[in-house]
């Protein structure tokens, strides 16, 4: 952890358990502020308000605060969330693109049961 005194902490510290919660926490926050972000439905009030959370924690990300927290790069850190958070809104648009084609599926009329062709199945049947 960076900033500490040079004591020490053990990996099973309460201080480092606290330190890491924090940043968890800032991350899950981007990450669904970035999603949100991206969402078609933002009414202009909304989205200056995203922005903002968005700036807020960018901010975070480059404090003395952040610095005693973690030694993460926070460049780094932001660039990660990005990714994580394009590839959870993949994810969701093939969720949604599924559950789509399973509704029209459901709305097509019954189809006549297939029967093969004489000569593929070599005239079994």
């Amino acid at each position: 952890m960076a900033g500490h005194d040079g004591i020490g902490y053990s990996a099973d510290s309460p201080i480092l358990d606290l330190a890491a919660a924090i940043v968890k926490a800032a991350v899950d926050d981007y990450v669904k502020t970035l999603r949100n972000l991206w969402s078609r439905n933002l009414d202009i009030s909304r989205k200056r308000k995203l922005i903002i959370e968005k700036t807020e924690l960018e901010e975070f990300f480059h404090s003395s605060w952040y610095e005693m927290l973690t030694d993460i790069d926070p460049d780094f850190l932001v660039y990660q969330c990005k990714i994580l958070a394009k590839e959870k809104e993949k994810k969701a648009i093939e969720r949604k693109n599924m559950k789509r084609i399973k509704q029209k599926i459901k709305q097509l009329p019954v189809m006549i049961t297939f029967r093969p062709h004489p000569l593929l199945t070599n005239g079994i049947y």
